[in-house]
């Protein structure tokens, strides 16, 4: 089995989870739950 090692910064880095984001909210965009998490992006990060 092959190890990879110091992928931690690549998943977490940001452009990472904003092409995650617009990958998952594909199709949900007028649910009242996407459009609360769209209103505040500075505090989505913070959990």
């Amino acid at each position: 089995m092959k190890t990879f090692k110091h992928l931690y910064a690549q998943v977490c880095g940001f452009e990472n989870l904003l092409i995650a984001y617009y990958k998952a909210r594909k199709g949900k965009r007028g649910k009242t739950q996407v459009a609360g998490f769209e209103r505040k992006p500075s505090t989505n990060g913070e959990r």
